[in-house]
């Protein structure tokens, strides 16, 4: 078997036998033979081959738990991180389900803390389902949140506020005018144009009333 070394920086290689990645690892922790060395590829025994991809295993899991300390992400999230640390795939799925074991990493989990941030941020339905496809997550995840974390009363908040806020800013247009610049905001954000309207609607004559 060979093993092929090329310098990601100054301190970091990443690590091919038989031209396959492998991973990463800090060159100070290279066994001897290569950190002296200024080879790019070598002829290992099975065992050395062996050591060098548990230290790799070592150094990944290591940096895959640095990089969940952060902040909740989705599997694939971490899988797309590990491709970017030359990790080859056999590896991340060892390190992605080693650290789902744990309950490190769970994709309903971070799926609800990401809903609710992004209710936070006023996004739409239908942003919000894009954005979890765009995390990874499968069709029937997404399905299975949408049902069970977005609530109608939220979402008509939400709509309620965006609507208030863009009407105070075309404040000085027509009222037709007025609505036609809503309309189209809240459209292109993904929420209904006829819910959109009807609380318009409902918003305009409610501040009628009132002046």
């Amino acid at each position: 078997m060979t093993i092929q070394l090329k310098n990601r920086s100054a301190r970091i290689v990443a690590i091919s036998f038989d031209h396959t990645d492998w991973g990463i690892l800090p060159r100070k922790i290279l066994p001897r033979f290569l950190q002296a060395t200024q080879q790019a590829e070598w002829e290992l025994d099975e065992q050395q081959a062996a050591e060098i991809k548990e230290l790799i295993s070592q150094h990944l899991w290591s940096k895959l738990l640095d990089y969940l300390a952060y902040r909740e992400r989705s599997c694939a999230e971490c899988r797309h991180w590990l491709q970017r640390q030359h990790c080859h795939p056999a590896l991340a799925e060892e390190l992605i389900n080693r650290a789902q074991s744990l309950n490190y990493l769970n994709d309903e989990r971070f799926g609800k803390l990401y809903i609710e941030s992004l209710l936070g941020k006023q996004k739409s339905p239908r942003e919000i389902r894009m954005k979890l496809f765009e995390r990874g997550l499968d069709a029937s995840m997404v399905q299975q949140l949408i049902t069970s974390c977005i609530r109608q009363n939220n979402v008509r908040e939400n709509m309620e506020e965006l609507i208030r806020k863009h009407m105070h800013k075309y404040y000085s247009l027509s009222s037709n005018k007025r609505k036609e610049k809503v309309l189209n905001f809240m459209v292109r954000k993904g929420y209904s144009f006829d819910e959109v309207s009807r609380i318009f609607n409902a918003l305009e004559a409610e501040g009628k009333q009132t002046d």
